[in-house]
């Protein structure tokens, strides 16, 4: 794994891991440190110590473990804290820096969409001051303060420098950063927005030396993301419908697209036919460049399916279910290929849908949303996809712009904040 996300509870394990996942990348939790390894093969790896009710030096104790069984030194960490401040905020950054070797931690605990700000140095809560809502008497872990200085402060000597984003260009708060970089620094920044957590993410994607970023879910869903919107978008076209013919030809004349068009009887006999069809395709989508691939469709094709049958000797049904097995092996080859660097992946063609999904092995589908009606996207938890939207829908189905609305919304469902 590269990333590493140290959380202090369940459910802000969960939350973090939820936002990374949301991101593109593959992500794996673990309970006890026992399960913490190097062979992990996810891209994230969020461990949760259980330590926010712990003491002081318990809770550092589970931080300094997990140190034992991965070399922190070579990942990137993500610290998650509670967007209230609860817990062991500022022993545990302390030991998070010196477990992996690093001197700065830039920290902001804001989670504005659950009303949780940071404005000059003080966490509010729905509009009030932390230490004036029910966080202040928590029965466990009860907060001491609004300042998140101060508390930070009441649990390690590592210097707090506020940033107030305000008043200080990026370039100005990066040269900052960079001038403690020989120094323990904890760096705290304001957010009272989530364009203020963005902001952050981009500075911290700008320092050039090894740090610890550090928040709640909030900064999470900003700081790492496998960048999917400018990987390409497969079409992978099974049907022979005039309507699709239709939807193609329209997606076509109005985007930049390249085409393959899939002779069904090479397909089926010629193997250099695959592997140049496999070579070719993988060219266009290592380019980054968006691709249909179909088999041919036109009346004069389709007149050719009872000679295709008697030359094979086999019925309609069967000759179809040759066709669609190849076509699903021409593809999950491809994608296997490429490493699965796609930002999307559109099949249509129910049969061919469903033989692709079976060939890549893959289950647990989630539908997240409707392109069109009647037209789902949604994600497979299987790490190889997760992350990466997939879009079925019959050959038949669909306005004449469901595969130009599709490659939209994919674009702009990719994006990277």
């Amino acid at each position: 794994m590269d990333i590493v996300v140290i959380a202090d509870d369940l459910t802000g394990a969960n939350d973090t891991a939820v936002q990374f996942y949301k991101k593109g990348l593959t992500v794996d939790m673990v309970f006890a440190l026992q399960q913490v390894n190097e062979s992990n093969a996810s891209d994230v790896l969020v461990i949760n110590t259980d330590s926010r009710s712990l003491m002081i030096e318990n809770a550092q104790k589970r931080i300094f473990a997990i140190g034992e069984h991965l070399n922190l030194e070579q990942k990137q960490i993500y610290k998650k804290v509670d967007s209230t401040l609860r817990g062991n905020i500022g022993a545990e950054l302390e030991a998070c820096l010196s477990v992996s070797d690093r001197n700065v931690a830039i920290f902001c605990p804001a989670l504005p969409s659950a009303n949780r700000i940071v404005k000059d140095g003080v966490c509010f809560v729905d509009g009030k001051p932390l230490l004036e809502t029910e966080f202040a008497t928590d029965p466990k872990t009860p907060v001491i303060s609004s300042n998140v200085n101060k508390i930070i402060a009441n649990q390690t000597n590592i210097p707090v420098v506020i940033v107030n984003m305000d008043l200080f260009s990026e370039s100005e708060i990066i040269q900052q950063i960079k001038n403690r970089q020989f120094n323990k620094t904890i760096f705290s920044f304001d957010a009272k927005n989530d364009d203020d957590l963005k902001k952050i993410s981009q500075i911290i994607k700008k320092i050039d030396f090894p740090i610890i970023a550090s928040g709640s879910s909030g900064l999470a869903k900003y700081v790492f993301s496998k960048s999917l919107s400018d990987l390409p978008v497969l079409f992978v076209i099974g049907s022979m419908s005039k309507k699709i013919n239709e939807q193609v030809e329209l997606l076509r004349s109005e985007m930049v697209i390249d085409f393959i068009s899939i002779n069904a009887e090479r397909l089926l006999v010629d193997q250099q036919y695959q592997l140049s069809l496999i070579k070719d395709m993988s060219l266009i989508l290592l380019n980054k460049n968006n691709l249909i691939i179909k088999t041919e469709g036109s009346s004069e094709v389709r007149g050719k399916i009872d000679e295709l049958c008697e030359k094979f000797s086999l019925t309609r049904v069967e000759l179809g279910e040759r066709i669609g097995d190849s076509l699903s092996s021409l593809v999950v080859s491809l994608l296997n290929n490429i490493d699965k660097s796609i930002s999307g992946l559109f099949l249509t063609g129910g049969d061919i849908a469903m033989k692709v999904i079976k060939e890549l092995k893959l289950s647990n589908y989630h539908i997240a949303g409707e392109i069109e009606s009647g037209v789902p996207y949604g994600y497979f938890s299987d790490n190889d996809f997760s992350g990466i939207p997939i879009i079925t829908k019959a050959g038949a189905f669909g306005s004449k712009y469901v595969l130009k609305n599709s490659l939209v919304f994919i674009k702009n469902l990719t994006k990277e904040y």
